[in-house]
């Protein structure tokens, strides 16, 4: 039987392209991205073209994922210039939406793969950056991508999460 995934930004650059790999590879794949204008709306609507997206925001709006055996985690608030007025975003977009994922998760018994960032690491000192490098964030984003790690260890440690945690550097195409 088909592997079902629930693929959280999915109208994003690598959410798409992860999406629409599953989906060729022969597993179910239900997309969810709350369509935020951080990028072009309308590259975000031709990259959800093909998929099957659901507009919801992950920090508000009811998730459940009975019956999901994997959930791609990559949805966020992009950027490193995130200081200011903006900060709330970060925290709402980030770290409250992901506590909301990974307690939705908890309770359907669905394995995380959780989108980090290499900005936890700061001003790294080398490239490429070992992992047990401590890390030193110095924005905003970065703190609130930290802190959706340490949410993801607090709900493996405390309700038997099944997470595992990517630090992406930069992802072009």
């Amino acid at each position: 039987p088909p592997v079902r995934y629930v693929v959280t930004g999915a109208a994003g650059f690598i959410g798409s392209h992860l999406a629409e790999t599953l989906q060729g590879a022969g597993h179910e794949v239900v997309g969810i991205d709350s369509f935020t204008d951080y990028y072009d709306p309308r590259l975000k609507e031709e990259n959800a073209a093909s998929l099957d997206v659901r507009r919801l925001d992950l920090a508000c709006d009811e998730l459940d994922f009975s019956g999901v055996d994997g959930v791609f985690h990559l949805a966020g608030q992009p950027g490193v210039r995130s200081f200011g007025d903006v900060f709330g975003l970060y925290v709402e977009r980030n770290v409250l939406a992901s506590q909301r994922v990974f307690e939705a998760a908890a309770r359907a018994g669905a394995r995380v793969v959780f989108s980090s960032s290499s900005s936890v690491y700061g001003e790294a000192e080398r490239y490429p950056t070992p992992e047990d490098t401590p890390p030193r964030p110095l924005s905003p984003y970065g703190i609130t991508k930290l802190s959706c790690e340490h949410l993801a260890r607090a709900y493996m440690s405390s309700f038997g999460l099944d997470v595992v945690v990517l630090r992406y550097f930069n992802a072009y195409g």
